[in-house]
């Protein structure tokens, strides 16, 4: 205490102004930069863990597509067998083609002792195309496992407007 009272007044003031400066540089590095970093860090972090639900939530949609496409995949073979089958004869006698087939040969192949696949080879000799493709379309938008793996339209005849179509469909039920 005697050292403070032999100081003069202006010297009296810098030290209150050396320690003032002293606090804010004891606060600035000690409070200030840690609770800064600290909320760098929580932001950084936020974000990964934002990325990361986007991603979780992109695979949970993914999978939930590919359980209802397997699903409705299973749905359309758990339908009685030949159905598909009989709905191709029906729709050739519909758009008037049951008369213009050359010939019809249906192969079954077996899938992993649970499915079965019908390769079946289609030739329609003569006919207008507009019924060829409108029975191509009802086939194809039938809800059943019907597709058609190839495609061959050969002109007939110019004058008429008939055309022959050779059709590869391949055909989908469970055992």
């Amino acid at each position: 205490m005697l050292a403070l009272k032999t100081i003069s007044d202006r010297e009296k003031k810098m030290l209150i102004l050396l320690g003032i400066i002293l606090l804010f540089v004891i606060l600035y590095r000690f409070i200030y930069i840690p609770l800064t970093t600290i909320s760098e860090e929580t932001i950084a972090s936020d974000k990964t863990t934002e990325e990361q639900l986007d991603e979780l939530n992109h695979i949970f949609t993914l999978y939930e597509k590919a359980r209802r496409d397997n699903n409705r995949f299973d749905n359309l073979l758990n339908k009685k067998s030949g159905e598909a089958l009989s709905t191709i004869d029906r729709l050739l006698s519909d758009h008037g083609l049951a008369s213009q087939i050359a010939y019809k040969r249906s192969n079954p192949t077996n899938i992993q002792n649970k499915y079965t696949r019908y390769n079946m080879d289609l030739k329609l000799v003569g006919i207008p195309i507009q019924s060829g493709l409108a029975f191509i379309q009802d086939l194809e938008s039938k809800n059943n496992l019907i597709y058609i793996n190839y495609l061959d339209i050969k002109d007939v005849t110019k004058d008429r407007g008939l055309y022959d179509m050779l059709l590869k469909i391949y055909v989908y039920e469970k055992n």
